[in-house]
């Protein structure tokens, strides 16, 4: 099933600044570009939590998932 548009949007929104400012804007600029498949990649990364994203944003480090490296070099 492909999320919508208000389900990502949703999903984005984290409770930290430095979580929500990347994926807001990656959302707001890129959401309605994405392949059905992107989307499905970014919206099953936005169940990952925060302590997680937060690795991968700040910290620097990189999901198992070759998808979701690629998904997040575009997010950063």
């Amino acid at each position: 099933m492909i999320p919508s548009d208000g389900q990502v949007r949703w999903k984005c929104r984290r409770g930290m600044l430095e979580l929500d400012t990347p994926l807001v804007r990656f959302c707001d600029q890129h959401l309605s570009s994405l392949s059905d498949d992107d989307r499905s990649t970014f919206f099953s990364m936005l169940q990952e939590e925060d302590m997680v994203w937060w690795d991968w944003l700040i910290e620097g480090k990189k999901p198992d998932n070759p998808e979701w490296i690629a998904m997040l070099a575009r997010i950063k």
